[in-house]
């Protein structure tokens, strides 16, 4: 009866909400990956090529998760905030041009991604 109908609802209520936080992390996982990729440096010396809108996906991404969490995961917030101060005092043209910047970026967005369980 009316029970399990508002079961039912209740269940598929916190599938969304539940797919719509995975999917925050989906979206945070291609963007730091995509970042993270441009930063290398292979053993040749050969470099990513790295692209301001990469940078600043990642950047947007910061300012649209706190919209996107919907369940205040504190999880979420952390990763929203690391992510943040990771890349909100750099820019392209500095990962490009300072090497060592470059790494230590690389170096914290590939944390990230294994400290949220995101690879």
């Amino acid at each position: 009866g009316l029970e399990q109908l508002r079961s039912e609802f209740d269940r598929a209520q916190e599938q969304r909400i539940a797919d719509a936080m995975q999917d925050v992390k989906n979206r945070v996982k291609t963007a730091v990956e995509k970042l993270s990729n441009q930063l290398r440096i292979e053993p040749d010396g050969t470099k990513g090529k790295i692209h301001d809108s990469t940078v600043e996906s990642c950047l947007e991404l910061c300012d649209a998760i706190e919209g996107l969490n919907l369940t205040r995961d504190p999880d979420i917030e952390q990763l929203r905030r690391e992510l943040k101060n990771t890349v909100q005092y750099t820019d392209a043209k500095e990962l490009r041009k300072d090497e060592l910047v470059r790494t230590q970026t690389k170096k914290e967005l590939d944390h990230l991604l294994s400290k949220f369980s995101l690879v």
